[in-house]
């Protein structure tokens, strides 16, 4: 595990966020965050097979599910009547919020050898002003058993994975 960690850190500049060693395995989660995305990689490794299993969330930053903590706090609307989820003389925002995330998280997960991908909803907490909860449409991919080069090419190609997945479900 230790090789996998080092090549994220050096070769994808990740950055150790959390590590834990339970008693059978390890973990370690490193995430690497620029203004568009966010990667996070949460490595187990078992102590009785010394198996390593990976699962990379590709999260876009730009594919926010607005909801309307998220609104008043980020976007600063004055007027919700110009809104283009104010409808019928109210807000409904977060019934389409609820309703996208739910269809997203319902797609079937694809698995292809020893590697799935799936859609998964990403929140994060966030701090600014009064305390709320983002939500991103967001991608898991799992791989096990996993090695240093196969990560990698995972990494690599996680773009053209992603797409491939999305074709699947037309």
């Amino acid at each position: 595990m230790d090789n996998i960690v080092k090549m994220l850190k050096e070769d994808y500049n990740f950055e150790i966020c959390d590590s834990k060693d339970y008693e059978f395995a390890r973990m370690v989660t490193l995430e690497c965050v620029d203004a568009y995305e966010k990667e996070m990689v949460t490595l187990w490794c078992d102590y009785n097979t010394s198996e390593i299993e990976a699962t990379i969330d590709y999260i876009n930053l730009d594919r926010e599910v607005l909801t309307s903590e998220v609104c008043g706090q980020h976007h600063g609307l004055q007027d919700c009547e110009e809104c283009s989820y104010f409808r019928n003389g109210k807000c409904v925002v977060d019934e389409e919020a609820e309703k996208t995330m739910n269809e997203w998280e319902d797609s079937p997960t694809l698995k292809v050898s020893n590697i799935s991908i799936s859609r998964e909803v990403y929140s994060e907490k966030c701090y600014l002003q009064i305390p709320h909860t983002h939500y991103y449409l967001s991608y898991t991919i799992t791989v096990k058993p996993c090695y240093t080069e196969k990560l990698r090419a995972i990494l690599e190609l996680i773009d053209v994975l992603i797409e491939l997945y999305e074709l699947t479900l037309q």
